[in-house]
């Protein structure tokens, strides 16, 4: 990186459970404020009730022994971006993000993959209480990162339930999306996942666009997110004990991720994913390490 990446502090960032967080607006998880269109939410239901009553199964019976045994065999950390432009459009990437995360889910469900999903946004717009004490201070003119992160929890590597979190409605909600730090994201969900004993790790990050916090990126240089991002994807790659994988919703990851899957319709959303489960993700996870180079 250009410039070092630093934290102007951690004191106001947070980790919450779905259920925690639903539980600050109840409302807001379901009606989704007008935000997310009538149309657009008729055509979620519908798709949802498909992925979990035909998709999934049909996608599960066709999986070859072999392709179900390593996913049996692997951790799998989910981490979704929640970013208010998945709201533009009348939250048409609310929905593609939504139904990819029950796709992922069903069938992990299904099979007893031990996983977990993670989301990812910050606390507030504008940098939050950090701005405020950073400019209360004024020391640094370029203090790193200048936000408070608001980190998800949505499902542990413990949960035992069969069926994906209703609190993935967080979605739908205007009053939760707002910007996003990605290479802090993905650093803490691998770390979580670097504590896993399984034989294969795996990451699966999805978002709809660069990583953006306004308030960090006033007083930094304007790559400064994109920069530390690619260095901790970088530094995954050269240490080879995780798989990493990239679902772009109408954005296109494969600048940062080698792995990735372009999503640009509800619709397809569940076929794609579950053709990319099968043809891209497990063929990569079963190709032989490579060998140690002296």
């Amino acid at each position: 990186m250009s410039k070092p990446y630093t934290v102007f502090t951690t004191e106001f960032d947070t980790i919450i459970s779905g259920a925690e967080l639903s539980k600050r607006s109840p409302g807001a998880t379901t009606s989704a404020s007008g935000q997310v269109s009538p149309e657009n939410l008729d055509t979620y239901n519908a798709l949802a009730q498909k992925i979990s009553s035909e998709d999934a199964i049909e996608f599960i019976t066709s999986l070859p022994e072999e392709y179900t045994h390593v996913l049996q065999n692997s951790a799998i950390s989910v981490l979704v971006d929640h970013s208010g432009s998945l709201l533009a459009n009348g939250g048409a990437g609310s929905i593609i993000a939504r139904l990819t995360l029950d796709s992922l889910a069903t069938l992990f469900c299904q099979l007893n993959v031990k996983h977990e999903i993670l989301g990812f946004t910050t606390n507030t717009w504008h940098g939050g209480k950090s701005r405020e004490k950073w400019k209360r201070r004024w020391i640094y003119r370029q203090p790193g990162r200048l936000c408070d992160l608001l980190h998800i929890i949505y499902r542990t590597y413990d949960d035992v339930s069969r069926a994906p979190s209703p609190y993935f409605s967080n979605l739908f909600r205007p009053d939760l999306l707002k910007e996003n730090v990605d290479g802090e994201a993905i650093e803490w969900a691998i770390q979580r996942l670097r504590n896993r004993s399984e034989a294969k790790k795996i990451l699966i990050f999805i978002a709809d666009g660069a990583p953006v916090d306004d308030s960090t990126l006033q007083n930094n240089p304007f790559n400064y997110l994109s920069e530390h991002c690619t260095h901790v994807l970088e530094t995954i790659k050269a240490e080879k004990d995780i798989e990493v994988f990239g679902l772009g919703v109408n954005y296109n990851l494969e600048p940062m991720f080698e792995n990735s899957l372009l999503l640009g319709s509800a619709e397809h959303t569940s076929q794609r994913v579950f053709d990319y489960i099968r043809e891209g993700l497990i063929p990569q996870i079963l190709r032989p390490s490579p060998a140690p180079s002296f």
